[in-house]
């Protein structure tokens, strides 16, 4: 998944992601493909995630 879907399916939650597809380039870590592993509607649940 892009980050583009992830915000289109996702707009007003938080989520947790794994990267799938990245890269590094001039010290940068660059994200191309990620998986959502949860997704929580407040930030603070999202802090407390085990």
């Amino acid at each position: 998944m892009r980050w583009d879907e992830v915000q289109e399916r996702f707009p007003n939650e938080w989520v947790v992601l794994e990267a799938t597809k990245a890269y590094s380039k001039e010290g940068q870590r660059f994200i191309e493909e990620m998986s959502v592993i949860d997704s929580y509607e407040e930030s603070t649940q999202t802090l407390k995630r085990q």
